[in-house]
């Protein structure tokens, strides 16, 4: 037996180390054990161990966190993107800890008002750019356009011959007349040509837009007088198509008569009865059908009467190649298939050839700002709008987003403001 054992005091010590033989512990405290002494040379000092914590560390929901500790670090680290990363100083490294560890937690960025109206304002700058190199090409663009005066000389009959004396660009020709204050009368005389187009079909033909008086309506006998643009042959039916208001509506019908004239191969006016008390005579429209002929003739009333006192019927008239246009001299040649005023002057507006045409910068610039600048530029930056608003509410940048929205208003008045002056600029340049 050990002495310590003889003694009847012995005991083993919690720390794996056995307590001394003599028996001089206090009776008040019999568990409370003595440390040992450690020789100078002990790696480590004498140190009271402080006492375990009341209850556990409560941080709250811990939903996404992991807590890891190196002293006297704390580190906190989140996988939910709602709640940041946190790193605390642990606030004792002897002694009694207590029940706390202190950490620094620092505020959620809530954005400023300021960075909001900045993006807003930023994305109507871009706008405005776009405007102003859209604008400002279109108006160099312009610069190439040319309107030339043409007098009635430059028409023998129905035939137009004319060159311009430079290249034309493809799809630029049209000729129209010339609008005068001065015309004359309002009222209209047979066969008497209202408005004339003449354009290129972008393949070196020519096509022709027109309405010219071709018949008139007799209220008092309700009889219509129609001329067709052309003669057909014998026995040719023709059908019509009458579209009016009732009297007292605001709705249109249409009633179909069939088989009103027989061409005879000669003529190409002929007349037919209608029943007008029923009509309100100021929106009557009659459609020929010719057989065996795909085109249909539409006619409508001219808003004053002749000099007969009947309401004159206007034709609305198109004809596909009445003519040819070379792009490289600029000849222009062709013949109406029907008479017109020699006392009207006309204009001749096209593109210079070269200034456009199918050059790889013509297509970039087309491309660029006509596609680029004009179709997808506002999508992208109404999209980058939206994108960084929803990011902004997203992140918990409140304040961010609500500049981003109060900055449209004042971003749009600045946009049109801006607009305007580049418009003037551009075309009084």
């Amino acid at each position: 037996m050990q002495e310590g054992d003889a003694g009847g005091g012995g005991t083993s010590s919690p720390w794996g180390e056995p307590s001394s033989g003599n028996d001089s512990t206090s009776p008040t405290s019999p568990t409370s054990p003595t440390a040992p002494t450690s020789s100078p040379t002990s790696p480590t000092a004498a140190a009271t161990l402080p006492p375990a914590a009341a209850g556990p560390l409560v941080l709250g929901s811990t939903d996404g966190l992991s807590i890891e500790s190196q002293t006297p670090l704390v580190q906190v680290t989140s996988t939910n993107s709602a709640i940041p990363a946190l790193t605390g100083q642990v606030t004792q490294l002897s002694g009694g800890m207590g029940t706390g560890i202190g950490i620094a937690v620092p505020e959620l960025d809530s954005g400023s008002w300021l960075k909001g109206l900045g993006i807003c304002f930023g994305l109507f700058l871009v706008a405005t750019i776009s405007y102003g190199a859209q604008i400002s090409n279109q108006g160099s663009w312009d610069d190439n356009w040319k309107d030339v005066e043409v007098s009635n000389d430059a028409f023998v009959g129905s035939t137009f011959n004319y060159n311009v004396g430079e290249p034309i660009e493809t799809c630029s020709f049209t000729l129209s007349e010339e609008y005068q204050w001065s015309r004359g009368p309002i009222t209209k005389e047979q066969g008497e040509v209202d408005s004339l187009d003449v354009s290129d079909d972008c393949d070196g033909g020519l096509y022709v837009n027109a309405q010219i008086v071709a018949g008139s309506f007799d209220v008092d006998n309700e009889r219509i007088t129609i001329t067709l643009p052309k003669v057909y042959v014998n026995a040719t039916e023709v059908d019509v198509k009458i579209t009016y208001q009732p009297s007292g509506t605001w709705r249109s019908t249409t009633t179909l008569l069939s088989d009103v004239w027989l061409a005879d191969g000669v003529n190409k006016t002929f007349s037919f009865q209608t029943n007008s008390s029923a009509m309100n005579i100021d929106s009557l429209e009659v459609t020929v059908l010719v057989a065996n002929d795909n085109h249909q003739y539409h006619y409508g009333e001219w808003y004053s009467d002749d000099e007969d006192g009947n309401k004159p019927m206007i034709l609305d008239f198109e004809q596909d190649r009445i003519g040819t246009i070379d792009y490289l001299t600029g000849e222009i040649e062709f013949t109406l298939p029907f008479e017109i005023d020699n006392q009207t002057d006309y204009r001749i507006s096209y593109g210079e050839g070269g200034a456009f045409g199918e050059e790889s910068g013509e297509i970039f610039e087309e491309v660029f700002y006509g596609f680029f600048l004009t179709c997808c530029m506002p999508i992208l930056l109404i999209g980058g709008w939206i994108g960084m608003l929803v990011r902004s509410f997203a992140t918990q940048q409140q304040k961010t987003a609500y500049g981003m929205l109060v900055g449209v208003i004042p971003g749009f008045i600045f946009f049109v403001i801006a607009m305007m002056v580049i418009s003037f600029m551009v075309w009084n340049n």
